[in-house]
């Protein structure tokens, strides 16, 4: 976390596919299965709104997030503008679009 951070999501308790089998799924923790959470959150809108830039899709993230400050106080500030809201972010391109 720092400054930098645009947007945060979860990083405990994170279902994910196994390799055991076609229909196991595992518990993960840690940066990297939040990793893939922050991709799909960027893939879900450029797929649905793919005449969009990188930094449009950003920050239609950024804007629309929820903010998590009140409930994380040693973090707040640190964590950048919360968690992503996907609806609200393609609702945020869809009326960028009508400008």
């Amino acid at each position: 976390y720092s400054q930098k951070t645009d947007f945060s999501l979860p990083g405990q308790h994170i279902s994910g596919p196994s390799s055991l089998s076609d229909d196991d799924f595992i518990l993960q923790s840690g940066t990297s299965p939040a990793t893939g959470l922050a991709a799909a959150c960027f893939a879900i809108l450029k797929i649905a709104c793919p005449d969009k830039s990188v930094t449009e899709i950003l920050d239609a993230l950024a804007y629309t997030a929820t903010v998590t400050d009140s409930t994380n106080l040693t973090y707040a500030g640190k964590l950048g503008s919360g968690i992503p809201a996907i609806q609200k972010a393609m609702e945020f391109l869809a009326n960028r679009a009508k400008r």
